[in-house]
């Protein structure tokens, strides 16, 4: 993909641009994820959280993994769309963003 990689929610509240690629994409079946997508997984890419900048702070829901380990799932305060999670063993480091359909901001001859 080119740089920047930008995406958002679906009224437009909140917008993010990634200045990294994506270094892992992904589908996680567990339960959470499940409900959290309305489907039998829910996909992702993850990036480095210095690399990422997001125009307005989303809402994190905070639940245990189905290994124990605390897990936070950002979604639009306005639209609910899920964006991002993170868990407790990465944090710091990594987020995961949401591959839901029109997340991504997908620049024609992309």
């Amino acid at each position: 993909m080119e740089l920047p990689i930008t995406g958002g929610c679906m009224c437009k509240s909140i917008r993010y641009k990634c200045m990294a690629e994506f270094f892992m994409m992904g589908n996680c079946h567990c339960r959470d994820c499940q409900y959290s997508s309305g489907n039998g997984h829910s996909s992702l890419f993850s990036a480095p959280v210095s690399a990422l900048k997001i125009t307005v702070n989303p809402k994190y829901y905070e639940s245990l993994s189905d290994d124990g380990i605390k897990v936070w799932r950002g979604f639009c305060p306005e639209c609910g769309s899920p964006l991002f999670s993170m868990n407790d063993t990465y944090k710091e480091k990594f987020i995961n963003i949401k591959q839901n359909a029109g997340c991504l901001i997908v620049r024609k001859g992309v």
